[in-house]
């Protein structure tokens, strides 16, 4: 390889370990430090995945309570 490559790649490598901390405390967020392309990915999948859950919640919750009270 060429020394100005190989020097290239030695100062703008990451760390695996930073990016693992990362991604474990913050999540997909944590993802955009090693590839934005993957944190895109999953921060769309956890959006879709948590309407899902938050959705159907809350008409067991707030949402359901009000229909049965005000509107007769």
């Amino acid at each position: 390889m060429n020394d100005t490559v190989q020097v290239y790649i030695d100062t703008h490598s990451k760390s695996q370990v930073a990016g693992f901390l990362f991604t474990l405390f913050l999540g997909p967020l944590g993802l955009f430090y090693s590839s934005w392309v993957a944190a895109l990915i999953l921060c769309v999948i956890a959006m879709i995945s948590a309407a899902t859950i938050i959705g159907p919640l809350n008409m067991l919750g707030t949402g359901n309570t009000y229909k049965l009270r005000y509107c007769k």
